[in-house]
């Protein structure tokens, strides 16, 4: 099971609501060192795939809110390097009943 969805589990039995978002970041020309260590630095964010041929970085971001996931995303858009970041899909997961 992806860490990502292990660490839903968790939190959705803690009682905590977590939204979780797959993206695609597409990078400009160049070396992709140094975007691939900003992006590991970015709290809730991970990335599961990257694609040197296409330059395409598929991640998830993990928040509990949609805003601290705006934010996210918005520190991905802003980085040196980062051509585009485009959200595939969007899920929630509300308090465990």
């Amino acid at each position: 099971m992806p860490a990502f969805l292990q660490s839903k589990d968790q939190n959705v039995k803690k009682g905590i609501r977590m939204n979780y978002s797959s993206v695609v970041i597409t990078l400009a020309a160049g070396d992709p060192a140094p975007v691939l260590e900003a992006l590991g630095a970015l709290e809730g964010l991970e990335v599961h795939h990257v694609d040197e041929a296409s330059r395409r970085i598929v991640a998830v971001i993990e928040a509990e809110t949609t805003g601290l996931e705006a934010d996210v995303f918005e520190r991905i858009r802003r980085l040196d390097g980062v051509l585009d970041v485009s959200l595939h899909a969007h899920f929630f997961e509300d308090e465990a009943s």
